[in-house]
């Protein structure tokens, strides 16, 4: 998933392993931080 959002998000449907990253850029230069996350689906 690519966003522009200021606060985006993402749903998952399976539990599961996932990489998680965030890029942050503006004119000068790009951070770029990545997390290996477990996510566990919640039904409703």
């Amino acid at each position: 998933m690519t966003s522009r959002d200021t606060n985006p998000s993402q749903t998952y449907s399976k539990n599961g392993v996932y990489e998680v990253c965030l890029i942050v850029k503006n004119k000068n230069r790009f951070d770029t931080l990545c997390r290996t996350l477990y996510i566990g689906v919640v039904s409703n």
